[in-house]
């Protein structure tokens, strides 16, 4: 019968399992387990159980056979099963044995690592299995050697690794979890239970990760092993990124500085879903039970950082609103103490505002109300509106925070999306925040923050304003606009402690309807404020107010009023508003009203009552206008355009009349109100409110003043209290009243008596008597003119009349006082006016007295001296009989014109015109005050023609005065008479004469001609205005200067006095130069002045251009006459536009709206003709005005145009405004600055965009960057124009796409590159060269350039910019480059900057590894640089570069080192070589490394350089690489060989380096030599001993001494060799050198000592008794001039008595014959004894170390049996030696000052060394020397010293 499988299976296992039993040796196990263990587990897979029971069992045997660490298992065989399989349990026992191998394995086991990292991603195991096999993985990761980073290797890693796609993921995932790990915690911040059991194997022991237990792991060094890998090229930067954020928070420095590290590496994709969801995973943790927990605050404080740059973050409304409610709400934090909650409170607050910066719409409208909630709550939270304790900085921090972030977030909101109730204001947050505002004390500047909060509620609010809204926020603005500071708010109960009425302002004019009175009302209540000290509340009041201002403030129709009549802002209604803020009836719930009245009625706030009436009265004004044409629009001088129109628009103040009479209920309130004002004790009020009654008053009809008449007798007292100022309107509002029909006689006659006693008294009034005199004399003038205007002819009338003419003529006559006689002239005109007087009154005397007293004023620029000339020439008849009067009056109008105050000039006008035309005269239209029809003037035609013939002709006159008056007056005329037929024929000849003055210099006579112009205009019909347009443009664009003709008299004025000065004068007129020419006999310069003068005209002219409403003239004709035909205006217009007279400007400006309706078109359509003249104006123009004017235009021009529309001009733009950098005229280079700034800022804009394949942006970059960098730019010799292409370039290339900038990349390094040296101040380069000048050293001042050129902005580019834009296509355009820019650098910035630009581009080794051997090559060349600096910074980089050089390449720089040390005499040289060498081994330790054989040897022999500098380099080197002085020996044979040839150098620093080096080799030995090294280093020491003595060469003397010592063997093979050592050291011990004398000796008792075979006492004996003759000899001659013997550093005579005495006692070998040693002896006591009598106390402590020494020597030699040969224990000592020794020592026993301690020592030492061979010798001390030991031991302080003698007399 056939055998069963199972049968099989259990035979085949049972063999197995004999076997192994039989196994009686750990080899044999080892052998069979590696063959047969993973086959066995295979049968862990069989079907039978039996036979899985039975291999279980054998494992188990196994087990306990596999205890002993020498068995090594078959870890890889049983890997590869483990991937293999996929049964479970074959799975886990191969798990336990390979665990156990890999313990065992050791650094092998690393090759194990491939295979358990493939696949790894893909792992089909139980969860116990990956959890083993990754702590696996962990365990090798310590053992990997990790290629340099960038290296092929580094990026190979992956492969190598055997890595599959998903695997890198797999691992940075769970690497990342290990970071998180903290094994100490139970459960993990960031991770699950389930995770937290995977990376502890499974395990809750803490086994794993305790380094103590067996297979433990250090969980320190594991995370730095991961961080590692992770660094490495195996991984993608997307799989780096959560590794190194985790790793970066960690608390570890060790790991966190990787992590740092990793990041700033590389740029993560902050936009990928996966990642911006990760760290939201990491920060929350999960919800579900058992899941990961959320991280630990520091790492949240990490991610924050990060998600504040995503806007992918900013999606995830759930993620965000979950953090910040915790981060906001939570009292918990997260776990946060201390400074890491203000740190994640911060980065909170960072994260809201990028989220409400970059956060869409529609998801701001999910988390922005939850997050405001949030912030609510979180500022609640900390005692709201009052905190209970003072706030911490870090809360009041976070509290204003808060604040801001509802600010940003509140305009985010749509609350009609998110609120049931539709409301689309927050009502609820508004009013929360004002009463923070009013009473949050939190701290003093928390209103900051909260002020701030509110705009952004504000701009919220604006966006969806509705009336209901409306309605909501007025009582909320109502209540914060009037509570006062120190109050308790009553709804809320709270103390206010600031003001809110700035904000309530701020809210009113933004969200209340121009129309809502509650609105204007806080308004006034702002302005109210502003008397307080609030400037910028009442200046906020005022805006809203001004319609204009409140346009300006709400450029957005979100107003909700409705809209009337299309008017986009509609007015409140007057009758409103007047009974609101006037009628007394005011209720008690309205504390807006009430607060208002309370400001009416103080005296103090005057000024908000006259700005009431002011309001009300224009409201009453528009409201009445509203159907005219008399304000189209509203703009910023829309009041001062109501006064003009209320006083000269005849058609406007009917329309005003009409309305009045509509106004019956609330117009009185107004009249009232002014009148009110009139009466209060403010003049300025007052002032304001009797104007404001008077404008109204006198358009009023009878009707609706008939209830104010009451007021007149009011208004004689207010005439005779006031001041000047105000007593002219009060008494013509006394005049309107007074005079009214209603009025009873009895009243006036009441007011005459009242008044005519102060009218009369006006000669004996003194002070306030004088201004009662005026008023009453005022009011009677305006009672009687206003009477008979009425019509009223009684009798009575014509003699006060008379009486009050006679007054004011006589107050003319006698009176100084200058107010009076003003009222005089007042009085004169208004009865002259009304013709209450008639030519009678005025007879003789009279009409003399006042045409002499006009005159005299006049021309003391009195205006109502001439004005009431110009009213009394209505009373004078025009036709034959009064012809003498009006001429008189006119030659006296005329003979004004002297009179340089143009506003006198005007006057002088508006009485022409009266007396032209008399009350058709519009001057007039305000004068007519009362409720009766225009009076009408019967005047001839003739006298108006007469008058205009006159004013024209004197417009051409050469007298700048008289020509200027001229103008103004034929202004005036035009203005006033304009209607009439005589000015209506002669419109075309005033056109002619204004385009005349156009041309004047005189700046009041081209406003005067403009404004002519514009009126003539006016007038004329459609043909003049086409000819007017026509010769405008001819005028404009002609290039001829004089523009209307006209000739030059010898009067005509060119200059103003004073512009050409001379040394007399200056010139002026045309006659002064003609006059200057005669004088230098020079002609030419008539003509000279004469253009001069003729181009001021121009200029003038231009400046004339436009003013006063040319824009008119302009307007129509560009659309249907002159200009539609003829664009060739545009170009020159369009320059003009820009011009830097402001003037000019403005006009220039005020033409362009009215000709061009769309601008874009029109400069569309003429752009090249545009361009083409601004390019021309910008080098041809003669004037610096053109070129500066040319060079803005251009800089507007290219703003917002497209690159193809000017790309052909480009080139020519760059050019030409480069030049004009260097102009002559400063604001011209400023304005040329400008334009390159725009071209500039128009390059970045397309850079910005990130689009790199943006035509425009390649456009912009091939024009401007080559001329950036060419002559005209960067190279160019003007440094203002150098330093902004300098400037220019940087920025391009920060802001450009790598693909856009690097087919520039090389051009631009190249000329950066050398433009390093040209931008450097000359001044750095003389302070350079006289550095000692001024205290300081070359290398400082180096080291100061070096720190400039390393920050400049320059080298920032060229690292962080334009560096890392290259690729492989680019380097092949870029090498070439900065090779040139090497080889042809000059200044120190430009080779300091290229050596930088080389160490940063070996950090790209894939890039730039190909090219570093050929810049290395370069480098050798140029490193020998005269400035150290440039020296050391081109080592520097070769050490860079060496990083990425082949063996060879660093072999062949090695090379050169020595080359440049061993070759040159110059000490330079061998610096530089040590520079060499150190960069490579600081910067390319790895690559020197691995020539170390040629690399050490070098830096040894270096490191003994001569020159400190130079020795200084090598030694640094050396200690870098070696440890210890083993490596000497290591390489001892290529040391020898580079000595070898260098001993013999001609070159001293060689020679003595190489010398030293030899001399160091031997000194490093520290054991016996060998016979072959002896043999190799004896001929270079004994070559180096060679020669004359050098400073240092007795180290080499101490090296030939101490290989005395340690070549024993060789000496004895080679016993010639023992004879030339002797020589060689009795030849340098007889050296003469005094210096090195005492090495010599000193070497030739050490040499004799140490071979004691030699008997050299003769010699020695020879060589140190002359010397110490010599020396005791000059001591005693000297004496007197030695320093002091105790002192403690010995001299050179000291040092060499030391040093002989040690030689002596040396070669005192006990070992040679007892007779020559006895003869020695005494020979040595002979020179020793004067020594120690004549050189003091210096050399007692070498004596008696030397005499104990020798006693020692001849104890253990000769006494004690120590020699070889000894038979016996024990000798006796020669008696004659014996005898010999104790004599010559007997000096011990001599009396010896010795104060030292130490030396009492050593003297004690010595005298028991003697004692005890004496002893030994079976001698005896004398009774005396026992008695001097007694004697020193009482005497003794120290008891150790005191110890030695006890002994000795013990031995005694």
């Amino acid at each position: 019968m056939a055998e069963s499988t199972e049968e099989r299976e259990l035979s085949l296992v049972s063999k197995l399992e004999l076997r192994i039993a039989l196994a009686d040796s750990d080899s044999k196990l080892q052998s069979l387990l590696h063959t047969y263990l993973a086959p066995l587990l295979l049968k862990l897979a069989s079907e039978n159980a039996s036979v899985r029971n039975k291999v279980v069992s054998l494992c188990q045997h196994i087990n306990t056979r596999v205890q002993s660490q020498s068995i090594a298992l078959p870890a890889e065989a049983l890997l590869k099963q483990f991937k293999e399989t996929d049964n479970s349990l074959i799975r886990h026992f191969d798990l336990i044995y390979i665990r156990h191998g890999l313990n065992r394995m050791g650094p092998t086991s690393l090759a194990l690592l491939p295979s358990l990292l493939h696949g790894i991603s893909q792992f089909n195991g139980s969860e116990a299995q990956a959890s083993i096999l990754f702590n696996l993985i962990l365990k090798l990761l310590p053992l990997i050697k990790l290629p340099p980073k960038g290296s092929s290797e580094d990026l190979d890693l992956g492969k190598s690794m055997k890595l599959l796609p998903g695997d890198s993921t797999y691992l940075s995932s769970w690497f990342g979890k290990l970071l998180l790990l903290t094994p100490a915690i139970e459960a993990c911040p960031g991770l699950s239970m389930a995770e937290i059991r995977f990376l502890s194997r499974q395990s809750s022991d803490g086994v794993t990760w305790d380094p103590a237990a067996p297979g433990g792991l250090n969980i320190l060094d594991t995370k730095v092993a991961a961080l590692k890998f992770i660094n490495s090229g195996a991984f993608d930067d997307s799989d780096r990124f959560i590794p190194a954020l985790i790793a970066t928070a960690d608390p570890n420095a060790r790991v966190s500085d990787i992590g740092d590290d990793i990041l700033k590496r590389f740029r993560p994709d902050l936009e990928s879903d996966h990642i911006v969801d990760q760290l939201f995973s990491l920060y929350l943790g999960s919800t579900e039970a058992g899941g990961a927990l959320p991280a630990r605050p520091a790492l949240k404080i990490k991610i924050l950082h990060f998600l504040s740059k995503s806007v992918q973050a900013t999606t995830k409304t759930q993620h965000i609103i979950q953090i910040l409610n915790d981060a906001l709400t939570s009292d918990s934090f997260g776990g946060a103490r201390g400074l890491e909650v203000s740190k994640l409170r911060q980065q909170i607050f960072s994260f809201v505002t990028w989220l409400t910066r970059m956060g869409a719409p529609s998801d701001l409208n999910l988390v922005a109300p939850n997050i405001i909630k949030a912030l609510r709550e979180m500022v609640e939270g900390q005692g709201w509106p009052t905190t209970s304790q003072p706030l911490k900085p870090a809360e009041f921090s976070s509290r204003s925070l808060a604040y801001e972030s509802i600010g940003l977030l509140a305009p985010k909101v749509d609350p009609s999306l998110t609120r049931e109730n539709k409301n689309p204001i927050d009502i609820d947050l508004l009013e929360w925040m004002f009463t923070s505002l009013g009473c949050d004390a939190s701290g003093p500047q928390i209103f900051v923050s909260i002020d701030e909060a509110l705009g952004g509620v504000l701009n919220s609010i604006t966006k969806n304003l509705d009336q209901n809204s409306i309605d909501q926020i007025r009582p909320i603005l109502t209540r914060f606009s009037t509570i006062e500071p120190g109050s308790r708010e009553k709804i809320t109960g709270f103390n206010i402690v600031r003001s809110t009425r700035f904000a309530a302002v701020r809210f009113s004019n933004r969200c209340m309807p121009y129309s809502d009175i509650c609105g204007r009302s806080i308004d006034l209540l702002a302005i109210a404020g502003g008397q307080d000290g609030g400037l910028e509340i009442a200046e906020e009041g005022r805006k809203g107010l001004d319609p204009y201002w409140y346009h300006m403030l709400n450029p957005c129709d979100n107003i909700a009023a409705p809209v009337i009549e299309d008017r986009r802002y509609v007015f409140p209604r007057f009758k409103e508003m007047a009974k609101y803020l006037f009628e007394e009836d005011t209720e008690e719930n309205d504390i807006l009203r009430r607060a208002l009245w309370s400001i009416f009625t103080s005296e103090k706030y005057t000024i908000v009552y006259e700005t009431a009436i002011t309001y009300l009265r224009n409201l009453l004004l528009c409201e009445a206008l509203v159907n005219t044409h008399a304000i189209q629009d509203i703009e910023h001088n829309w009041e001062q355009r109501l006064d003009n129109v209320l006083s000269n628009n005849e058609d406007a103040r009917a329309s005003i009349k009409l309305y009045l009479a509509e106004c019956d209920d609330a117009l009185p309130l107004l009249l009232n109100a002014c009148l009110k004002g009139l009466f209060s004790s403010s003049e300025q009020s007052a002032g304001r409110s009797a104007t404001h009654f008077i404008e109204i008053a006198s358009l009023a009809s009878n009707e609706l003043l008939q209830p104010l008449v009451k007021h007149s007798q009011a208004l004689i007292d207010t005439l005779l209290k006031r001041a000047s100022s105000q007593q002219d309107t009060a008494a013509q509002a006394f005049g309107i009243l007074i005079s009214h029909p209603s009025c009873p006689q009895a009243h006036r006659s009441q007011a005459w008596e009242t008044l005519s006693p102060h009218a009369s008294s006006w000669q004996a009034a003194v002070g306030a008597a004088v201004y009662r005199a005026r008023g009453a004399l005022l009011g009677q003038a305006y009672m009687l003119s206003r009477l008979r205007i009425r019509g009223t002819q009684a009798q009575e009338l014509h003699e006060k009349s008379q009486e009050c003419l006679d007054t004011a003529l006589d107050i003319l006559k006698g009176s100084r006082d200058s107010a009076l006689r003003k009222a005089a002239y007042d009085v004169i005109g208004q009865l002259s006016l009304s013709s209450a007087i008639t030519p009678d009154n005025i007879q003789g005397d009279k009409w003399d007295a006042i045409i002499e007293s006009i005159s005299t004023e006049a021309k003391k620029h009195s205006e109502p001296a001439i004005t009431a000339l110009g009213r009394l020439s209505l009373i004078i008849p025009k036709d034959d009989t009064g012809s003498t009067k009006v001429d008189q009056l006119l030659s006296l109008l005329y003979s004004l014109h002297e009179v340089k105050v143009i506003e006198v000039q005007f006057a002088i006008g508006e009485a022409l015109s009266i007396v032209a035309e008399g009350w058709q005269s519009t001057s007039l239209t305000s004068s007519l005050d009362v409720d009766v029809e225009k009076p009408s003037s019967d005047i001839p035609s003739h006298v108006l023609s007469k008058i205009l013939e006159k004013a024209m002709g004197d417009c051409k006159a050469s007298k700048p005065s008289l020509r200027k008056a001229s103008v103004i007056w034929l202004l005036c005329l035009i203005q006033y008479c304009g209607r009439n037929e005589e000015i209506q024929s002669r419109l075309w000849k005033c056109q002619q004469t204004f385009i005349w003055l156009l041309s004047d210099k005189d700046e009041t006579v081209q406003e005067s001609s403009s404004r002519g112009l514009s009126l003539v205009y006016e007038l004329g019909s459609q043909t003049l205005k086409d000819d007017l347009v026509r010769d405008l443009v001819r005028s404009f664009t002609a290039d001829s200067s004089n523009m209307g003709g006209g000739k030059i008299s010898e009067e005509t004025e060119l200059f103003e006095p004073g512009a050409l000065p001379t040394g007399d004068g200056s010139i002026t007129t045309y006659k002064d130069i003609v006059s200057l020419a005669s004088e230098v006999g020079d002609p030419s310069l008539v003509y000279r002045f004469m253009s001069l003068a003729s181009n001021s005209a121009i200029w003038s002219s231009r400046a004339a251009f436009g003013r006063f409403g040319l824009s008119n003239v302009l307007s129509d004709s560009s659309e249907n006459g002159y200009l539609s035909q003829n664009p060739k205006l545009y170009p020159k217009l369009y320059r003009y536009r820009f011009d830097p007279n402001p003037n000019v400007q403005r006009s220039m400006n005020d033409i362009w709206n009215a000709l061009v309706k769309d601008p874009n078109a029109v400069i569309d359509a003429n752009f090249d003709a545009i361009m083409e003249d601004l390019l021309r104006s910008v080098v041809d123009g003669k004037q610096w005005r053109v070129r500066q004017a040319a060079c803005a235009g251009i800089a507007s021009l290219l703003q917002g145009c497209q690159i193809e529309k000017y790309d052909k001009f480009l080139s020519e733009i760059l050019t030409k405004s480069f030049k004009v950098l260097d102009d002559i005229k400063s604001t011209v280079r400023q304005a040329a600055m400008s334009l390159c700034q725009t071209l500039s800022e128009i390059v970045l804009r397309a850079m910005e965009s990130g689009d790199t394949s943006s035509k425009r942006a390649k456009l912009m970059l091939k024009h401007i960057i080559p001329f950036l960098l060419g002559h005209e730019g960067i190279e160019s010799s003007v440094e203002g124009v150098q330093k902004y292409s300098i400037m220019t370039i940087t920025k391009i290339v920060k802001k450009a796409p790598g693909p856009l900038i690097r087919p520039f990349a090389a051009l631009i390094l190249e000329r950066l590159l050398t433009s390093l040296t040209s931008i450097e101040p000359q001044a750095v380069n003389y302070v350079h060269l006289n550095a000692d000048k001024y205290g300081l050293t070359g290398q400082a001042i180096d080291k100061m350039r070096l720190t400039a050129i390393r920050s400049s902005p320059m080298m920032e580019c060229i690292e962080l910019h334009l560096l890392d834009s290259l690729d492989d296509a680019s380097m092949t355009e870029v090498v070439p480059a900065l090779e040139a820019s090497i080889r042809s650098a000059i200044g120190l910035p430009s080779k300091v900057g290229c050596s930088r630009v080389l160490v940063i581009l070996s950090s790209k080794q894939a890039l730039f590894k190909p090219y570093a051997a050929r810049f290395i090559r370069i480098l050798r060349k140029l490193v020998l640089d005269r400035n150290e600096t440039v020296s050391a910074s081109y080592s520097s980089a070769i050490g860079y570069l060496t990083r990425l050089a082949s063996n060879e390449d660093v072999l062949d720089t090695i090379k050169f080192a020595k080359s440049l040390y061993f070759e040159s005499e110059d000490t330079a040289h061998r610096i530089v070589a040590g520079e060499i060498m150190n960069s490579m081994s600081k910067l390319a330790n790895d690559r020197v490394q691995a020539v170390a054989a040629a690399f050490l040897p070098f830096i040894f022999l270096g490191m003994h350089d001569t020159t400190d500098e130079v020795k200084e380099f090598f030694t640094k080197t050396w200690n870098d690489n070696v440890s210890g002085s083993r490596v000497i020996s290591l390489y001892l044979d290529e040391i020898l060989n580079l000595v070898s040839t260098k001993l013999d150098s001609p070159q001293w620093p060689v020679k003595h380096a190489s010398a030293l080096t030899v001399a160091k080799a031997v000194l490093s030995i520290d054991k016996n030599m060998d016979i072959p090294t002896a043999r190799s280093i004896w001929p270079h020491l004994e070559k180096a001993l060679e020669g004359k003595t050098w400073d240092g060469k007795d180290k080499v003397l101490e090296a030939f001494v101490k290989f005395s010592s340690l070549s024993g063997a060789f000496l004895k093979e080679r016993s010639d060799i023992k004879d030339r050592m002797k020589t060689i050291v009795i030849r340098e011990a007889k050296r003469k050198n005094v210096d090195y004398r005492p090495h010599g000796l000193k070497g030739l008792g050490q040499f004799a000592r140490n071979l004691e075979d030699l008997d050299m006492t003769k010699e020695t004996l020879a060589i140190v008794s002359p010397v110490f003759e010599e020396m005791v000899e000059e001591v005693k001659g000297d004496k007197m001039d030695i320093d002091s013997k105790d002192s403690r550093v010995p001299n050179i005579e000291d040092k060499t008595f030391i040093a002989g005495i040690e030689c002596l006692y040396n070669v005192a070998n006990p070992k040679i014959s007892p007779l020559v040693l006895s003869h020695y002896l005494a020979g040595m006591s002979s020179v020793i004894k004067p020594v120690i009598t004549h050189s003091g106390r210096s050399v007692y402590p070498t004596l008696f170390d030397c005499v104990k020494s020798l006693f020692n020597r001849v104890d253990e030699r000769l006494l004690s049996g120590g020699n070889e040969d000894s038979v016996s224990a024990s000798m006796s000592l020669d008696k004659e030696l014996a005898s010999t020794l104790f004599k010559e020592h007997e000096f011990l026993f001599q009396d010896i000052d010795l104060p030292i301690e130490s030396v009492r020592s050593k003297f004690a030492q010595s005298v028991l060394a003697y004692v005890k061979v004496l002893k030994k010798s079976s001698s005896s001390l004398d009774s005396s020397q026992k008695r001097v030991i007694e004697k020193w031991k009482a005497n003794e302080r120290s008891e150790s010293v005191k110890g030695v003698w006890h002994e000795i007399l013990e031995q005694v």
